[in-house]
C-alpha cells in the first residue's frame, strides 16, 4: 500500500494531476501523466487491452507467444531487428505461459513443411492464448493489433518482419 502511495504522490508531482490525494482516481492518473513518462512497452500492452478488452497480463503474454512463434519463422537477424524495434522484447517472451507442446515453436528454428505442420504450429499458439484465458481465435485479433501499433509508431520495417512471420 505505501509503495502504491508513493507512486500515485510521484504521478502528482510529475505529472502535474489537477486534484487532492482524495479525489485521485485511475482516470486521472492514466489522462494526466504525460506520454513521454509512459514506457513504450506500457504502451505497447495499453493499446492491446484497449483494443482487444483483455487484461494487462494476456497482453504481456499474448505478445511473448506472438513473437515467440515469429522468431521462429525468421532469420535470427530478422527478429534481432524486429527485437531492436520492440523495447522490452525480453520481457515479453518471458511472459509466455509454458506449455507441453510449446517445444516445437519455442526450440530452436526449423522449415515447415506441409500444411499440417502449419497448423500444428498454429494451434500451439492458439494453445498458448487459451492458457492465457483467452479464446483460440485470439491469435487471429491479437496480430493485427499489434501491427497496427508498430504502423502507428512508424516502426515499418518491424511491422513488415512481423507480418512476413505469419
Amino acid at each position: 500500500m505505501k509503495s502504491w502511495l508513493y507512486v500515485v504522490a510521484v504521478l502528482m508531482v510529475v505529472g502535474g494531476v489537477a486534484c487532492t490525494p482524495g479525489e485521485l482516481t485511475t482516470d486521472h492518473v492514466i489522462a494526466e501523466v504525460p506520454s513521454s513518462t509512459v514506457s513504450a512497452e506500457a504502451e505497447l500492452v495499453v493499446f492491446l487491452v484497449e483494443r482487444l478488452g483483455i487484461e494487462p497480463k494476456q497482453a504481456m503474454g499474448g505478445l511473448g507467444s506472438v513473437f515467440a512463434f515469429a522468431r521462429q519463422r525468421m532469420t535470427p537477424e530478422d527478429f534481432m531487428r524486429l527485437s531492436a524495434s520492440v523495447p522490452d522484447m525480453d520481457d515479453y517472451l518471458s511472459a509466455v505461459p509454458t506449455l507441453p507442446s510449446a517445444g516445437s515453436w519455442l526450440g530452436p528454428r526449423t522449415n515447415i513443411a506441409g500444411a499440417s505442420a502449419m497448423m500444428t504450429r498454429f494451434g500451439v499458439l492458439a494453445e498458448s492464448f487459451q492458457a492465457l484465458g483467452m479464446d483460440a481465435d485470439m491469435p487471429a485479433r491479437f496480430v493485427p493489433v499489434v501491427l497496427q501499433y508498430l504502423r502507428d509508431q512508424s516502426e515499418l520495417l518491424a511491422m513488415s518482419l512481423l507480418q512476413n512471420a505469419f
